[in-house]
């Protein structure tokens, strides 16, 4: 689970923490209690894949497919702006608002 942001990886360890307690027999709402979250949280991401959800969250699979030509371009010393100017030029069909998010 490298190159996670300080958010992805803290909802890593959220979601894994549900997952846990959920194959505990814990309810939701002694879950939600002992997390601090919602009942709502955990009834939406008890039954997710923790990698999948942390990572990938509000990400379009098109962006997705982007990936390594975005780490590319960040390298290359581009903002999120300029990297959603360059997606657009080699065809991607996204708003440049969501390449940028």
């Amino acid at each position: 689970m490298d190159n996670l942001t300080d958010y992805q990886r803290k909802r890593y360890e959220l979601l894994t923490n549900i997952q846990k307690m959920v194959a505990s027999d814990f309810s939701d709402k002694d879950i939600a209690l002992a997390l601090g979250i919602s009942s709502r949280t955990v009834r939406r991401n008890k039954h997710c894949d923790p990698k999948r959800c942390c990572c990938l969250e509000n990400v379009s699979t098109e962006i997705y497919n982007y990936k390594n030509r975005i780490l590319e371009l960040v390298s290359e010393g581009y903002h999120a702006t300029g990297i959603a100017k360059k997606l657009k030029e080699e065809g991607c069909s996204s708003a440049i608002s969501t390449i940028r998010k």
